[in-house]
């Protein structure tokens, strides 16, 4: 249920899922997935769907709170890829 709550704030829409996983669909999966990775949360990507992720449930609090921060960053206002901008 925690899981499914991150994901519906988070606009991913849950299309498949077990007691251990989640797969989601997002509009901008592929740009979240890279974010994800670059704050060292895995997911599964898939080729063939490329509106889909994998993710996997986390275990300890530890491991959701930092989910959590890394979702709602990569899904806020553009697509935080943890990669700066050059300066003007």
């Amino acid at each position: 249920v925690r899981l499914d709550q991150l994901f519906a704030a988070s606009r991913f829409e849950i299309i498949g899922a077990t007691p251990l996983f989640r797969l989601t669909s997002h509009v901008r999966a592929q740009p979240i997935a890279v974010a994800l990775g670059h704050r060292g949360i895995h997911v599964r990507r898939f080729t063939e769907h490329p509106e889909w992720i994998r993710f996997g449930l986390p275990g300890a609090e530890a491991a959701w709170l930092r989910l959590e921060r890394a979702l709602a960053a990569a899904t806020s206002e553009g697509i935080d890829t943890g990669i700066s901008a050059p300066s003007p």
